[in-house]
Order: structure tokens, then C-alpha cells, then sequence
């Protein structure tokens, strides 16, 4: 609502796949373009110039409230309200201690008691699912007024515009099974494409299953699939910026992750009315799906229960 707010967005690097959607009235900081980086970077350097800046663009655009959405942008935010006090509203979006494990490889105990210490700090500290909220209390010893959950929520008159304008490149007379999400270990694509080699093996041939998506494993998955002997059967479909429209094409969605908070792709195709089988990994799709109620859930890991679930559905 531009009448009550203007909106600035503030970058560590300006990248992503997604920055042409960012609306053309939304002024840009990058801390990237306005630093170079320094000849000697001892430890802690970077962080303290980075909340220096932002603290300066906090006083330069005279900001009412900050909001941040990942955890080491929490560490930045912190630290630049110590500068320049300014209301803050920090997000999880998973468990806080997987993305931290995974990412964090110096200074880990240290980064952690920041971490705790900027989480404390926020007027408000948001979870996207009733889960990573407790898992923030039970972990930073927040108080339960402190932290609120708020499930990620979509528009679904934009959601079903785009479906009506997406381009129909699934051919016909197979099984579609679709996904989408960052290749990355946390995603449990590996399992995805041994759950398909099952399915493959035990004679069902006329599927595809298409991965929508970029990121790290990306070349670790294609060799799994040759390995696998499934290349025919798998369509690595890079990123899509209108993946709804994809994901409603689709006979099936399934969500092989590992761990999430909230995960964007199954509340999507769920909107879309697409069958959908997850995981029932630590937070998020038992809670979108109520135990079941709108798709299948199945364990973590386990190939077999995914290809049968799959099987149920075709």
C-alpha cells in the first residue's frame, strides 16, 4: 500500500533470479556496488562495514522499520540497529539450527550467541509455521509473546493468471510428476530420483519427472541420474519464474525434503488443486497439509514409500 509505506530494498550482492520482479518503484541498496571488498579481510571486517552501511542507508531514508528474512541478514540488521536504532521484525523460515549448521563453518559458537542476541533484541521476531516458532523459543530462550507465527501466504488471482499464461510444455501421454525447489542437499532430490528409478524398475516407464530449479547438486544429481539409468525420465528444468503455471500441469507434486519451515512449492501446487505427497519432515507440510487431510505424507528419506505413494496416485 504505497498511501502508508514506501518500500526500500537492501542487498548484500545484487543478484537472483528473481530481481525483475522486484516492483520499478522500489529503490535498491546494494552493499556490493557501494564497497569494494577489502585487500585484508581479518575476521569481522566485512560484517562491521556491512552494518555500517546499512545503518547509514537507515539514517540516510530516515527508516521507520526494518525487516529481515534469513538469518545471516538477521546478524547484518542487528548490528546495524545498534548504530542507528530502528524497529526491527526478524524472520525464520526454518529451523534455526539446519540452515546454521549447514552454512556456518568458522566462528560457529560465537555467530550463535549473536544470532541469539539479535533474535532477543527484535521488537519482533516472526515464524513461518507454528514449528520453527517453537523451535525459536525452545532454542534463544525467547518469550512466547515475543515470537508469533505467520504462514507464508499466497495471491492466488495472480497465481491463476499466470497458469493462464504460461506455455503448455509437457507432452502428452505420460505421467508428470513435478517439483520445484533449490537443488540442494536439504531438498532430498537424491531420494526423488530413487523413488523414480523404483517406479522405473517395477515397469512403469510413461512417467517424467521434472525438477524445476538451480543450485549447488545440480551436476551431483544428473550423474545419480545416469547412474540411476533414468535420464530419459528426468527433466532438469532450470529455474522458472512462473513455476505455478508449470506446477498445474503436472499429475502429481512431491515434496522429498529433508527438513523446511514452510515450503512456498507445496503450498503452491496444493493452490493450484494438484495431487500432493510430501515428506513429513520437521515442520511445515504437516501443518499446510493438517496431518494429511489435503495430500499424503510419507517419511523422510524412505524412496520406497515415496514411489508407492506416486503409484497411488497414477
Amino acid at each position: 500500500d504505497r498511501e502508508r509505506f514506501v518500500p526500500i530494498l537492501y542487498l548484500i550482492n545484487e543478484a537472483g533470479e528473481l530481481l525483475p520482479e522486484l516492483p520499478a518503484d522500489v529503490k535498491q541498496y546494494s552493499f556490493s556496488k557501494r564497497h569494494t571488498p577489502p585487500t585484508w579481510n581479518w575476521p569481522g571486517r566485512l560484517y562491521r562495514q556491512q552494518t555500517r552501511d546499512l545503518a547509514a542507508v537507515l539514517g540516510e531514508e530516515n527508516i521507520d522499520v526494518i525487516y529481515d528474512r534469513t538469518f545471516p541478514m538477521t546478524l547484518v540488521t542487528a548490528g546495524a540497529t545498534r548504530h542507528r536504532p530502528t524497529a526491527r521484525v526478524s524472520v525464520a523460515v526454518t529451523h534455526p539450527r539446519h540452515d546454521f549448521e549447514r552454512t556456518v563453518h568458522k566462528f560457529k559458537a560465537m555467530k550463535w550467541r549473536m544470532l541469539r542476541r539479535a533474535y532477543q533484541e527484535a521488537e519482533l521476531v516472526l515464524a513461518v509455521s507454528e514449528g520453527v516458532r517453537e523451535s525459536l523459543i525452545a532454542e534463544f530462550g525467547l518469550s512466547r509473546t515475543a515470537v508469533q507465527s505467520l504462514p507464508n501466504m499466497l495471491d492466488l488471482d495472480r497465481l491463476h493468471q499466470t497458469v493462464d499464461e504460461s506455455d503448455n510444455r509437457f507432452p502428452s501421454g505420460l505421467f508428470h510428476i513435478v517439483t520445484a525447489g533449490r537443488l540442494a542437499p536439504e531438498k532430498g532430490y537424491d531420494v526423488l530420483l530413487e523413488a523414480t528409478a523404483l517406479i522405473v524398475r517395477q515397469g512403469t516407464s510413461d512417467i517424467r519427472l521434472h525438477l524445476f530449479g538451480q543450485g549447488p547438486l545440480e551436476a551431483d544429481l544428473k550423474t545419480l541420474a545416469q547412474k540411476l539409468q533414468i535420464e530419459p525420465h528426468i527433466d532438469f528444468a532450470g529455474f522458472e519464474p512462473n513455476i505455478c503455471g508449470q506446477l498445474r500441469r503436472g499429475d502429481v507434486f512431491v515434496l522429498s525434503s529433508n527438513y523446511e519451515g514452510s515450503p512456498n512449492a507445496l503450498i503452491e501446487a496444493a493452490a493450484m488443486g494438484v495431487p500432493v505427497i510430501s515428506t513429513d519432515c520437521e515442520f511445515g507440510p504437516r501443518e499446510i497439509l493438517e496431518k494429511g487431510r489435503w495430500g499424503e505424507l510419507v517419511p523422510v528419506g524412505d524412496a520406497q514409500a515415496i514411489a508407492a505413494a506416486i503409484l497411488k496416485v497414477k
